[in-house]
């Protein structure tokens, strides 16, 4: 539009279609205001036969239809031997992702179990911490 005077008139004089995909996308409006939606559309994966023990968390994310949720109860110490006897027990599993609280976490978890699988199968991190084209490389691998 060469009418446009400034950024924000270019910005608000053209619709650019935003389509926001997330395993972990917040529901708060509010958060949602801020990416100046015109007719937001949430869309939400719905499974009724899972039972969690905690369901205030499964509240706040949307989960994808595609990906299966599966918990491990255990003392805090214990889960990730726990994960990793999950990942070896299931031989179908092919790709896995495995959501943590902090990018030290993320670091720490898949440090381990990288000595645990025994290159029995592919861990790879994915957090802020990669950079460029290193976290092109994990997202083209693990597509």
């Amino acid at each position: 539009n060469h009418n446009c005077t400034t950024i924000d008139d270019l910005y608000n004089a053209t619709f650019l279609q935003k389509i926001l995909l997330s395993a972990t996308l917040s529901l708060d409006v509010e958060d949602l205001h801020e990416w100046r939606l015109r007719y937001p559309r949430l869309f939400k994966a719905v499974k009724n036969d899972v039972v969690v023990e905690n369901e205030s968390n499964l509240n706040n994310v949307i989960i994808p239809s595609s990906l299966r949720i599966e918990y491990i109860i255990c003392d805090s110490k214990f889960k990730p031997l726990a994960t990793h006897e999950r990942i070896e027990s299931r031989e179908s599993w092919k790709k896995i992702l495995i959501f943590v609280n902090s990018k030290m976490a993320s670091y720490r978890l898949a440090l381990l179990l990288k000595v645990l699988s025994a290159g029995k199968y592919q861990v790879e991190e994915l957090s802020s911490n990669l950079f460029g084209n290193r976290r092109q490389k994990v997202l083209a691998s693990s597509l």
